[in-house]
């Protein structure tokens, strides 16, 4: 290869493609459950154990195997006492070299040797016996096209599959013939092989220039060349630079240094930039030159606050913090002008203040320990990171901490929280005087940061704790929290005035808006079950309504009728919830779990499609959809758990996307942001030293300490989908089985495919006439279904009922 293609493979390390395969059972008869092409081994080149065309090969779990030749690369899997067997075929391609350990050639050739040695004893004859064979953690085609490599990673649960493009390259000259499939699809999500035992998924590819200013996006999709031969079509294709696709993961990056580092908020800026905020306790935690605090100030822990731009490379990180015990960032929000306003609290008596703030003082309780006694802190940084604007304590003599933050066009900002005694309130609040050990709190600071312009407390005789606030257009709050009080001021006509269970036994969920001068609330309400619940997350829809999300342990929690999920799984679950505006109906709510511990953390709904949600999931069973980016769970570790990352539809029936999203050890997401475009951005920490990380990311090395903090872009948005109308439970054909799947649906419970092929009788609706019209048509020579019947057709988007990722052959 010429010298320049070298430097451009370089630059084209910093994207990949990635093909992440899903074998989804389809014919019920033959199998129950799914197989997830995972990929758990290293490329383990042949020293004469296999075949001589076989040059390498990998292992997944269930029966998955993946086996590389020089122009081909194969993938087989079992499902029950079924196979399959596919070839994915280079046409085209150059002719091979022989290819040994160094790579050099053509063929296939591995990179990065690992220290483990794999040994292979074959027959009775010992000089055909294989040991100490090495495994390699890519495998790379080389030249395979002109100027184009092609490269095979293997990452927690999927296979990576990277197509690197000099420049000068042509993009048409990739081809891929597909052999053994029964047909080939290609939709807004990529492309759909079909095979006798389900389908493999090959996800749309998302692509970019690599230039001299950075990365170029660019419009990429697959194309179908003829009905066994897949290639990629290119908007505005270009030939002086690199070229890189990437079909799922936009970039994954870890962020952390030796010691315990952790997201607690983030938000999206205006220019599509990342804001994550949080602690460590890395000394050597990352920092930009020319940022406000670039050293560790001391204690146990520092608050940050690091931007990502749209494309993951880190624009400024600082540090945030007093010499004392430890700080937080806990939430952040972003002014039009593009500073940052930051919520969270300290322990530090020398947290930075800025002058005439409101308060400068941290306050010991008498007799009691520094560690009592944590102020709540709201803080105006910057654009740049570079200048405290704004910054001032809130609290009084014990724990203040504040939860969430919202800036108004004005620059004053409304904050909520948890606070013990003496914490400074308003004359004319809805509550001025402490009513328990603990209350909530929702305060409207001066854009001065040097006054109060309104401060209630919010609570009864046990303890509250306002844990996510929003605000509407006319600039009321809107907080969520827990409380365990029976007093918690409810208002009539709410949809739940009374708590579930008996004083500090538990806890209850509670929902309040206030007026916008703080001086009443306008609605309050519980919501929970007998167990423990706890709403993290609120957002707003387009009418008003009200989502809120978190987890309980209630059997018993208010579900509806028409819920993705009706029934409580396992020790605790996540939940998803809408509330009317005026907080007297519960329009939807859902379950979201498996059979082990899950939680929602974030929910987003102010970008893209549906209603979006994050946290941590313990289930192996955890309802991951067929697009899914990592399909099997991988945690483990002392504290064990994957990510989660799901879209709902906004009527809560229908679960659009799931994912499980870490690597072997544990990991959880805190923060949630997701563009109009639909790109949602999760963040949170993990203890995995593997969490699947991009190529040319920010930072793809875990950073030694107890946790890092990982921050990943991943496109959700829902694919253009079709139906049979009356296949309900969407096996491919129209009868009494679909009938009973929509009276269950009705009656008991739990989603459907696509709503629109439950709705037989084309009413946009869901009701008794849709299975009678089924059973009708199926005993009694009926009218039949309208279309599209019995061919597959398009879903309307005009429906109002979903039918999100859903193609049918």
């Amino acid at each position: 290869m010429p010298p320049p293609a070298r430097v451009l493979v370089v630059l084209a390390a910093l994207g990949s493609v990635v093909l992440v395969s899903t074998l989804r059972a389809m014919d019920r008869q033959a199998a129950t459950g799914e197989v997830t092409p995972t990929l758990h081994s290293s490329f383990i080149p042949n020293h004469g154990q296999w075949s001589s065309a076989v040059r390498f090969a990998a292992r997944g779990d269930r029966g998955v195997s993946w086996s590389f030749r020089d122009e081909a690369f194969d993938f087989r899997a079992h499902v029950g006492d079924r196979g399959v067997h596919l070839r994915f075929g280079f046409v085209g391609a150059l002719s091979p070299a022989l290819v040994g350990l160094d790579g050099l050639g053509h063929g296939p050739g591995g990179e990065g040797e690992r220290s483990e040695r794999h040994h292979f004893f074959v027959g009775r004859d010992e000089a055909c016996w294989a040991r100490s064979v090495p495994g390699y953690e890519t495998l790379r085609y080389r030249d395979i096209y002109p100027g184009i490599d092609v490269v095979f990673r293997s990452q927690t649960n999927c296979l990576r599959f990277d197509v690197e493009l000099g420049a000068q390259a042509d993009v048409s000259a990739v081809r891929l013939a597909v052999e053994g499939a029964r047909g080939l699809g290609v939709d807004g999500a990529g492309v759909l092989i079909l095979t006798d035992v389900g389908d493999l998924r090959l996800q749309q590819p998302v692509a970019w220039y690599e230039t001299s200013r950075g990365r170029e996006p660019v419009d990429c999709a697959f194309r179908l060349i003829d009905d066994a031969t897949l290639g990629f079509s290119i908007t505005g294709e270009r030939r002086d630079c690199p070229l890189v696709i990437d079909p799922t993961v936009e970039w994954s990056t870890l962020l952390g240094g030796s010691g315990f580092d952790e997201v607690k908020g983030m938000t999206t800026h205006p220019d599509g930039s990342l804001v994550i905020g949080g602690l460590s306790e890395s000394m050597d935690f990352d920092t930009t030159p020319g940022v406000f605090e670039p050293a560790f100030v001391g204690g146990f822990t520092d608050a940050f606050v690091s931007v990502f731009s749209a494309k993951g490379e880190l624009l400024f990180s600082t540090y945030l913090g007093g010499s004392d015990e430890k700080e937080t960032v806990l939430a952040i929000d972003v002014a039009a002008d593009g500073t940052y306003y930051l919520g969270g609290h300290t322990f530090s008596t020398d947290f930075p203040t800025t002058p005439g703030a409101f308060d400068d003082l941290n306050e010991w309780p008498s007799g009691g320990l520094q560690s009592a006694a944590s102020e709540g802190v709201v803080v105006r940084l910057s654009a740049d990171g570079s200048d405290l604007l704004s910054s001032t304590l809130i609290g009084g003599l014990g724990f203040d901490v504040v939860n969430g933050i919202a800036v108004h066009a004005s620059g004053e900002v409304t904050v909520a929280g948890s606070c013990e005694s003496g914490y400074p309130t308003t004359t004319g609040a809805f509550q001025e005087l402490a009513a328990g050990l603990a209350d909530a709190f929702v305060t409207r600071v001066s854009s001065d940061f040097t006054d109060l312009v309104y401060s209630t407390l919010l609570g009864g005789v046990a303890g509250e704790q306002a844990l996510a606030l929003t605000v509407d257009s006319t600039e009321r709050p809107i907080v969520v929290g827990g409380t365990q009080s029976v007093d918690f001021p409810a208002t009539m006509g709410a949809f739940d005035d009374s708590l579930a269970v008996g004083v500090g036994s538990s806890s209850d969920g509670f929902v309040a808006k206030l007026s916008v001068d703080g001086s009443a609330v306008e609605f309050a309400t519980y919501l929970g079950g007998i167990d423990e619940d706890r709403p993290f997350s609120v957002d707003l829809g387009s009418d008003g309504s009200i989502y809120v999300a978190g987890r309980t342990r209630s059997a018993d929690f208010p579900v509806t009728a028409f819920a993705y999920d009706g029934t409580h799984n396992g020790e605790m679950d996540g939940f998803v919830s809408r509330l009317s505006g005026d907080g007297s109906t519960l329009i939807a709510s859902t379950y979201l779990g498996g059979s082990g511990r899950d939680e929602i953390r974030v929910l987003s709904h102010s970008g893209g499609p549906g209603v979006h949600v994050t946290g941590g999931t313990c289930s192996l069973d955890f309802p991951v959809t067929m697009t899914a980016f990592q399909p099997a769970f991988a945690g483990g570790g002392t504290f064990g758990g994957d990510a989660l990352l799901a879209r709902f539809d906004e009527s809560l029936a229908t679960l659009t996307y799931a994912t499980y999203l870490g690597g072997t050890d544990a990991d959880h997401g805190f923060s949630l942001a997701v563009d109009p475009a639909g790109i949602a951005a999760v963040s949170g920490f993990t203890f995995s030293t593997d969490f699947p990380t991009s190529v040319g990311a920010y930072d793809t090395t875990y950073g030694g300490g107890l946790t890092d903090v990982f921050v990943t872009r991943i496109d959700t948005t829902p694919s253009d989908s079709s139906f049979v109308r009356a296949d309900a439970n969407g096996d491919q054909s129209v009868d009494i089985a679909d009938g009973i799947a929509v009276l269950t649906f009705l009656f008991s419970g739990g989603g459907l495919p696509c709503l629109q092929a439950g709705d037989a009788n084309e009413s946009d609706a869901l009701d008794l006439g849709d299975p009678i019209h089924i059973f009708t048509w199926a005993f009694s020579s009926g009218p039949p279904p309208p279309a599209p019947f019995p061919n597959c057709g398009p879903s309307s988007p005009s429906s109002p009922l979903s039918c999100f990722d859903h193609p049918c052959p």
